[in-house]
């Protein structure tokens, strides 16, 4: 609900929303990506690259391009995840640098190839600018669809694996719960239901205050009538038991005698 409410945001007509969704999620299947990530990296790049004028497609180039990197580079799904948070998180900063570029580095080497050929810099220079926070969104976009012809190309050549095949499959049983809900409305239901229980749970608990004193006022109103039902009902209680006490001797000496 959140994500798809989020590219909503960034979409600018419902056409080119269900077209954008459609894309992300191959983008997700193809390069070994969530649907989540994927979809949270698309919305944070295009909040930073479209004030400067940059296209959807631009920006979903860079999205791809990116995921991209990470399959081929090898990294897990775990990995591809964690680095496509930092990226996002960079992309929406403005500009890549501390630990996300770090990251980057780490996990993605073909990331730093990219960077290093479209840019014309050795490694080395490529972290300096990083450092300097010259690592802009639009630089480090631009250098990505520079690449994307050669990424395209090498992403055909990965084998499929079981991670890979495995993370294809819980993305379409998400898009496939999402559809369902929105069909039949389940979640909305049970939010709804939450929601009127918590609404019920303040109101008593601002009735409260108001309860607790007007026992007190009540029990100060009726304190010798309580204490008379204390008195009685002890002495109630008291005879009880001693009456019991005494049938069952007396039933005791009868069943003797007889």
């Amino acid at each position: 609900k959140l994500l798809e409410a989020r590219i909503k945001l960034v979409s600018n007509t419902t056409e080119n929303y269900a077209s954008v969704q459609k894309n992300l999620n191959v983008i997700a299947n193809q390069n070994g990506v969530k649907i989540k990530e994927i979809g949270d990296l698309y919305t944070k790049l295009s909040m930073s690259l479209k004030p400067l004028g940059v296209t959807t497609n631009s920006v979903m180039q860079v999205t791809d391009a990116f995921s991209k990197t990470l399959l081929i580079s090898g990294a897990s799904i775990a990995e591809a995840s964690s680095a496509t948070q930092q990226f996002a998180q960079a992309m929406a900063s403005g500009r890549l640098q501390g630990d996300e570029f770090r990251s980057m580095a780490e996990n993605s080497p073909r990331f730093m190839k990219a960077m290093t050929d479209s840019l014309g810099k050795t490694s080395s220079e490529i972290r300096q600018m990083a450092e300097d926070g010259k690592l802009t969104s639009s630089i480090v976009g631009g250098a990505l669809i520079d690449a994307m012809a050669k990424l395209r190309e090498e992403a055909r050549s990965m084998p499929m694996t079981v991670g890979k095949a495995f993370n294809e499959l819980k993305n379409e049983a998400t898009l496939t719960v999402e559809q369902f809900d929105k069909l039949s409305g389940t979640n909305e239901a049970i939010a709804k239901g939450f929601q009127s229980i918590t609404e019920k749970v303040i109101k008593l608990r601002e009735e409260l205050p108001k309860m607790s004193a007007e026992m007190e006022e009540w029990e100060k109103k009726n304190e010798k009538g309580l204490y008379t039902l204390k008195v009685v009902g002890g002495a109630v209680l008291d005879a009880i038991a001693t009456g019991g006490g005494a049938l069952y001797e007396f039933e005791k000496q009868w069943f003797k005698q007889s």
